[in-house]
């Protein structure tokens, strides 16, 4: 009987609770979250399709919100919610917008996701609920309705997660600002937890009007002690970047600092690669063949195009030093 009459009502009963709900994910988040409208199913689980998302940024990085939809669809099996714990089978968004920041001291805006901001007010308490409110209004919540208990990030599991042509708008802060907006975006990313390692795949087009990037590998966890470290996370990948100009990467300063200036590859070039490690301490394997394409490097080498040039080079990243170790020319 309960559950035929949440079956029935379960739009209304979210209706009744939309601001309870939004700030428990505010409080996940540690961002504002705001939906415009929220239209629930209940089957063998809770199916929810929202329309209008944003979650806001760090009030500290930016006034812009950190992600923007037009439709998020989710899925969630419903006797693990019965004791409290998050088991989404599925979540989609379809065409978002990200906004990726990284200051100038070298911090990314995702890496204060789930973490507390500093100064924050005091708890508040939600609105109460009005009744007979207008269709379509916007749903918000601030992170003010915070519980006293620690978050508990391995109550939630995400079998599949999947963003279908979004765009990342990578902004670079300092001396040198710069804008890069990245487009055909498609991530799939496939049992998802803070707490264990994921699969991840991704591909999108990078300075092209066609998908040239190709990612796949593992990654996780992302959380240790009941708090979200990105930077602790380690990760296991395999790339395949390009036809990609040269002259457009360097176009990056992170990137920039790490090409030689007298380099010159005025062909479109192809490069493999596979990387592991943290963010703060990778570990590479990147190879390439250039037969193709001219390639210079000051007045020391010139290498017209179709005579052949394989290069593979193992190596390490740590901070901003790259170390080769080994490298191979044919």
């Amino acid at each position: 009987a309960i559950l035929f009459y949440a079956a029935r009502n379960l739009n209304s009963i979210i209706a009744q609770n939309r601001y309870r709900i939004l700030a428990r994910v505010s409080t996940s988040l540690g961002r504002k979250v705001e939906v415009a409208k929220i239209n629930a199913s209940l089957g063998w689980g809770v199916m929810a399709d929202l329309t209008g998302v944003k979650i806001s940024d760090d009030p500290a990085i930016s006034d812009q919100p950190f992600l923007e939809a037009a439709d998020v669809y989710a899925k969630v099996e419903l006797i693990p919610l019965l004791s409290r714990r998050l088991h989404i089978t599925q979540v989609s968004l379809k065409n978002p917008e990200v906004r990726i920041i990284r200051t100038e001291q070298g911090n990314l805006n995702v890496s204060t996701i789930g973490k507390k901001p500093a100064g924050e007010a005091a708890p508040a308490q939600p609105p109460p609920t009005q009744r007979g409110a207008i269709e379509g209004a916007p749903i918000t919540a601030e992170q003010g309705e915070r519980e006293k208990k620690p978050l508990d990030l391995a109550a939630l599991y995400v079998r599949n997660f999947s963003i279908d042509n979004g765009q990342i708008i990578y902004e670079e802060r300092g001396p040198k600002h710069q804008t890069v907006t990245i487009r055909n975006v498609d991530l799939a990313v496939d049992r998802f937890s803070f707490n264990r390692p994921f699969d991840i795949t991704l591909k999108l087009a990078a300075f092209s009007q066609k998908q040239n990037v190709e990612i796949s590998g593992s990654a996780g966890p992302i959380a240790s002690a009941g708090k979200v470290d990105v930077k602790a996370a380690t990760f296991r990948i395999k790339a395949k970047l390009g036809p990609i100009l040269l002259a457009r990467l360097r176009t990056i300063e992170a990137l920039a600092k790490a090409i030689p200036e007298k380099l010159s590859m005025p062909d479109p070039v192809t490069i493999l690669a596979n990387a592991s490690g943290k963010l703060d301490a990778i570990d590479f394997h990147v190879e390439s063949d250039l037969s193709a394409g001219r390639l210079a490097f000051g007045d020391i080498f010139d290498k017209p195009s179709a005579v052949t040039f394989n290069l593979s080079a193992d190596g390490s990243k740590a901070g901003s030093e790259i170390r080769i170790g080994k490298a191979s020319v044919k």
